[in-house]
């Protein structure tokens, strides 16, 4: 049977690692022995990764730790997990596919926004120490000028 480490588990499912613990702790008798293992090492199989995602799907649902047991002990049905059809499925991955052009749109105009930024803040540093080079210039001369004044 094929077992998945703990990063692999928040990678598939979403779900935290603290929150998968947190569940374990909480539906202990529901987990293989392998995913209550109380520190590293622990491996999660297919049933668990499935009994983490149900656990919270019902948690989604406002539903109680006393349903939840209920639920996973079979005596109590809750409602069916969202399914999606093909073509939600195809909403969906078109609506995911325009946020993206539109977020490569906004990262582009950001792009040339930090390129402009990076070219006047490198001329402001630049004017910046020309000005200094002349104040440090006239401090000078005025410093020469009071020195010929004493004598």
């Amino acid at each position: 049977m094929e077992t998945y480490s703990s990063g692999m588990v928040v990678g598939m499912t979403g779900i935290p690692a603290c929150t998968i613990r947190r569940y374990i702790r909480d539906f202990r008798s529901f987990f293989s022995l392998s995913a209550q293992q109380p520190n590293r090492g622990r491996r999660y199989t297919s049933d668990d990764i499935r009994m983490l995602l149900s656990i919270r799907h019902l948690y989604a649902e406002r539903k109680s730790k006393d349903k939840i047991i209920a639920a996973l002990e079979g005596k109590w049905t809750p409602p069916a997990m969202p399914r999606y059809d093909i073509e939600d499925a195809t909403k969906i991955i078109a609506g995911a596919k325009e946020i993206l052009r539109e977020t490569k749109k906004f990262s582009d105009k950001a792009e040339v926004q930090v390129q402009r930024a990076t070219y006047a803040t490198s001329y402001l540093y630049k004017s910046l120490r020309n000005l200094e080079d002349r104040l440090e210039k006239i401090e000078d001369e005025l410093s020469h000028l009071k020195k010929m004044r004493m004598y």
